[in-house]
């Protein structure tokens, strides 16, 4: 007596495709029953267990903005394993690990990541990294109007966009140090010592500067304190 024979196709597709089994297309979950005919003439049950794989990869940026020639770190994650991922531009990229870290060029660039799943489903995500200049332009008053309130000229501290850290020193016109501080981007000098208003004239100031690449500089110069 010939026995019917069966048959099961287990398969998983990316989300979005499509799988042809004997002349119909799928797209959806499901187990789906087909009763065919074998070469023996007798009944052949196929059985199709298609399965959905939703992949989704995330890009995270750091620093966002990034600083010209200073290292900036991609990583990408996903809601199931990542096998690979493709960067680009590729001439940034050599490797196709999930976390990179360059140099950051000297321009803006859109940075485009595609993630592959162990079962070969592809994820892309874009996003537009803005470069600062690295030129390390600041800016320093040199004169000093207290009177200013709410302005540059109420305080002497240090300006620009690549500045990690800076100390600021000023002095009065005997080489006295009358103020210090090591967040100079954030707290200035307002003209005072021991809180006490100081007389108008000419003070000095040194200033030592960390940018965001690392370079260090030391400038010195002028402040005309006018009341």
């Amino acid at each position: 007596m010939k026995q019917t024979t069966t048959s099961t196709t287990n398969l998983t597709i990316c989300s979005g495709n499509t799988y042809t089994w004997n002349g119909t297309i799928y797209n959806a979950v499901g187990a789906y029953t087909r009763t065919l005919t074998n070469a023996a003439g007798c009944d052949s049950i196929a059985t199709l267990n298609l399965a959905i794989e939703t992949f989704t990869i995330n890009l995270s940026a750091n620093p966002n903005p990034a600083f010209g020639g200073v290292p900036f770190t991609g990583q990408i994650t996903a809601n199931l394993p990542i096998a690979s991922s493709i960067w680009q531009p590729s001439n940034l990229f050599v490797n196709n690990l999930s976390t990179q870290t360059i140099v950051a060029p000297d321009t803006s660039f859109t940075l485009v990541v595609t993630g592959l799943s162990a079962n070969g489903c592809r994820s892309t995500v874009s996003r537009l990294i803005t470069v600062m200049p690295s030129n390390n332009t600041i800016f320093i008053p040199n004169a000093l109007t207290p009177a200013a309130v709410g302005t540059d000229a109420s305080v002497i501290k240090v300006y620009g966009t690549t500045v990690k850290t800076a100390q600021l020193l000023v002095y009065n016109q005997w080489g006295q140090l009358i103020f210090q501080t090591d967040s100079a981007t954030t707290r200035g000098w307002d003209g005072t010592f021991n809180g006490k208003a100081q007389p108008s004239g000419v003070y000095n100031y040194v200033v030592r500067i960390m940018f965001q690449n690392n370079k260090v500089e030391t400038k010195s110069g002028s402040i005309n304190l006018i009341r």
